[in-house]
């Protein structure tokens, strides 16, 4: 690809960060490398004009502030690789020839990772207060063992054992086992559960979720907007009409909550989850087609989730209060020992660096 299209052109000529995400194939390697040259070129017009400095200290004290990550180490040498050749030839060409020949000789002071690579590389420059700044990878199995050595240590600890929940974790230990695995393998989890205090599992609180639920499972519709079947008459005699109305008329008093979830769920336990074949959208306005098809969405949803829904309202204070609160104390105890163990995985790279670099 010798010259770059308008879209393209649009992030090697941004100034301020880039995040480029496009399919395999068009070209992300080439803007990249085009945009760093662009960069460095426009330090070399900056220099020219104002700057005290050597040219070599002000070109290095530039490139240490650009980082360039990419997901893989394939594609970090790849761009590292063009991004040398491409300054090498800057370097023995005609136009500010001595310039480019410091950029080459400073050019390993730019930093092209993996996101991981490059997480590694703060924590090993020691910045965070309390990360040993001398870290290996752990492998993934020992990385389990950590976690379940943990686990079972608190499960053995005897002030736990006297909790009401605690037969319920007990029974349930395989499956809470894998969610405290999966949330220390998961950066965002971790810290939102670190984040999240006991006082925020209130019945208000669960409403605001099941609001961003129905958001992410695009089923809003179902109770903000609905549909007028007046205007669709003339379909009385199809077997789906009747079941969209009866719906229509059962959910005009239920709230984008958890009770209208609940309620909702009662609605099709009466019906046993069966609904007609949805209209066909030769002979039916897409409108309504596409509202059938959020009204299958949501029943085809509440058959398999609902009931935990309905024992999540009915158990909030008996079952659901105290599961929270201890598997909150759970991952405080399973973190606090975690952390002094030696060896960090991929996730918690990103976890040490997210946490140092929201601390002033």
């Amino acid at each position: 690809m010798a010259t770059p299209n308008s879209e393209q052109i649009l992030a090697i000529e941004h100034n301020g960060g880039v995040l480029l995400k496009a399919g395999a194939g068009s070209g992300k390697t080439f803007v990249l490398k085009e945009h760093i040259i662009y960069l460095i070129k426009n330090w070399i017009k900056e220099f020219e004009k104002q700057s005290d400095l050597e040219f070599e200290n002000f070109i290095r004290a530039k490139l240490r502030r650009v980082v360039v990550m990419t997901f893989t180490k394939k594609a970090a040498g790849e761009l590292e690789i063009r991004v040398q050749n491409q300054v090498s030839e800057y370097a023995q060409g005609e136009e500010d020839k001595e310039y480019w020949g410091k950029v080459k000789e400073n050019i390993n002071y730019l930093t092209i990772s993996t996101i991981h690579g490059f997480c590694l590389k703060l924590i090993k420059q020691g910045f965070f207060p309390g990360v040993s700044a001398d870290q290996e990878i752990l492998e993934d199995s020992r990385f389990k063992d950590i976690i379940l050595q943990e686990f079972n240590a608190w499960l053995a600890d005897e002030s736990n054992k006297s909790l009401d929940i605690y037969p319920i974790i007990l029974k349930e230990k395989k499956n809470v086992f894998q969610a405290i695995l999966s949330i220390f393998s998961d950066p965002t989890l971790r810290i939102s559960w670190e984040d999240t205090h006991r006082s925020e599992i209130t019945l208000a609180r669960t409403d605001e979720v099941i609001a961003e639920l129905l958001q992410a499972l695009n089923l809003t519709e179902i109770w903000e907007t609905g549909i007028n079947l007046d205007m669709y008459s003339d379909f009385s005699q199809k077997k789906w009409y009747p079941a969209l109305q009866s719906f229509l008329e059962e959910k005009s008093s239920w709230k984008k909550d958890l009770n209208g979830l609940c309620e909702a769920f009662e609605y099709f336990q009466k019906i046993n989850f069966k609904i007609p074949v949805k209209p066909s959208i030769k002979t039916v306005p897409g409108e309504l087609v596409d509202f059938y098809e959020k009204f299958k969405d949501l029943k085809d949803y509440l058959k398999k989730e609902g009931e935990s829904f309905f024992h999540f309202r009915d158990e909030f204070q008996t079952t659901v209060v105290p599961w929270f609160g201890m598997i909150k104390d759970l991952i405080t105890y399973v973190s606090k020992k975690y952390d002094s163990e030696s060896g960090v995985t991929f996730s918690d790279l990103e976890y040490i660096v997210y946490r140092g670099l929201a601390s002033p």
